[in-house]
């Protein structure tokens, strides 16, 4: 089956949704919504299932381990949100690119939709839950001790460094981290890279964040010890010039689309993502996990999962409106999981402590009677209520401040393919 578009029909695919008033945002994709979704209860699925015993994963037979196996590689989920993120804010750059106030009104609008959320969360938990209790509670004291690391948004310098533990609840800010500093420069090399070189120039960034990797791992290499598996495993997990891959090949999707030029690659990213499943799938289940030290699994992720998630979001950007992806993730739930991704993010990972607490594996298997079903409804029930906090903050609190964009109007221009959506994966 053909899935890809005619060019005339590119632009009108962003327009999709306008008429929806739960997603009454600006123009955008609504199955990128559907992958946000999917990336967001991966991540939830990974966290949530790391508190299950192996008593418990014993006990819920071969298809409940295979579910629980599946969200040990949440982590993925990460990558998938660094793709998209790269092609979203890279097609709001490009489609700004000219305007008057360019940088004001880029960085006004992010802090507008991503610091209120932030710092509030930091300010609430880290600030006035101690001063309102009068004492540190011990879920937090990590975090609390360590905080600095927070509040400059250099959280992943600490994992890379000593493995983010010291963060406690809050270790899973390093992505946020990440973006961001990746954010302070790439709209400056936008702006000053001529389009004609603009391709050629985020390729070569792609290039250069794998030669780099590749040095690192060989400088870690010891001829008496072999590699050094936590130093490699904090850095290349953490490191900013590491992952951003990720947000680059994403930006490469958004050139080329924004060029007109997507569904001409389209057996690239359909023999692309073919292969570097299969090698991901030898690297997880046939290779070692490690040699002389090297975490294998870990160097296979961090190179080949920026390519399958490129490959995937490009071959989403490329199906047919009434394809049944497209149907899929354009599904009302996984949309509205998708929209509130950024809220479920910053809180989930926070409040679990207390959640496992008082709604832990074992209360659902003795309600329901069984350890599968008991096993469906524990992940699910997390995510749930992931959403609803997050439903409860935007509605409550983050909508507020995003009302303030007005002020910071982009002013889209209309290329050959539109890009827009809102301004961040992880963070929207």
């Amino acid at each position: 089956m053909n899935t890809s578009i005619p060019d005339n029909q590119l632009s009108s695919r962003s327009s999709r949704g306008n008429d929806d008033p739960l997603f009454s945002g600006r123009r955008h994709y609504p199955e990128l919504d559907g992958l946000r979704a999917l990336a967001i209860i991966a991540v939830i699925g990974l966290h949530t299932g790391a508190y299950l015993t192996p008593d418990e994963l014993a006990a819920v037979g071969p298809v409940g381990r295979a579910i629980h196996q599946l969200f040990t590689h949440g982590a993925w989920g990460v990558d998938l949100f660094f793709v998209l993120s790269g092609y979203l804010i890279t097609g709001i750059l490009l489609n700004s690119r000219g305007q008057k106030h360019y940088f004001r009104n880029f960085y006004a609008r992010r802090t507008l939709r991503i610091f209120p959320l932030y710092y509030g969360t930091l300010l609430a938990v880290l600030v006035v839950l101690p001063l309102v209790l009068g004492r540190v509670p011990a879920m937090i004291s990590e975090a609390y001790h360590q905080q600095a690391w927070l509040w400059t948004y250099t959280a992943n310098i600490e994992g890379a460094m000593r493995g983010g533990g010291p963060l406690g609840n809050f270790l899973h800010f390093w992505t946020l981290a990440i973006e961001e500093q990746f954010y302070l420069v790439w709209p400056l090399v936008i702006f000053l890279t001529p389009p004609r070189w603009l391709l050629r120039t985020t390729i070569v960034g792609i290039l250069a964040v794998n030669l780099a990797r590749l040095l690192f791992i060989a400088m870690q290499y010891s001829p008496s010890r072999g590699w050094d598996g936590f130093a490699v495993y904090n850095w290349l997990s953490s490191f900013t010039l590491f992952r951003a891959d990720s947000l680059l090949i994403g930006g490469v999707l958004a050139v080329l689309h924004t060029d007109g030029a997507l569904k001409a690659w389209r057996r690239v990213f359909t023999g692309g993502f073919i292969l570097v499943s299969g090698a991901i799938l030898a690297v997880l289940f046939v290779l070692p996990h490690n040699i002389h030290g090297l975490p294998l699994a870990v160097v296979g992720h961090v190179f080949l999962a920026p390519l399958l998630f490129g490959c995937a979001v490009g071959y989403v950007l490329i199906c047919r409106n009434n394809s049944g992806l497209i149907r899929i993730l354009s599904l009302r739930p996984l949309r509205a999981v998708g929209k509130y991704s950024y809220a479920m993010y910053v809180f989930h990972y926070i409040y679990l402590p207390l959640q496992e607490h008082w709604a832990p594996y074992s209360l659902f298997k003795s309600l329901l009677h069984s350890a599968l079903f008991a096993l469906v409804i524990y992940y699910s029930f997390a995510v749930v209520v992931a959403f609803i906090v997050a439903f409860i903050s935007y509605h409550l609190y983050e909508k507020h401040f995003l009302k303030l964009k007005k002020y910071f109007p982009e002013k889209v221009v209309a290329p050959a393919a539109s890009v827009v959506l809102q301004s961040s994966v992880i963070e929207s």
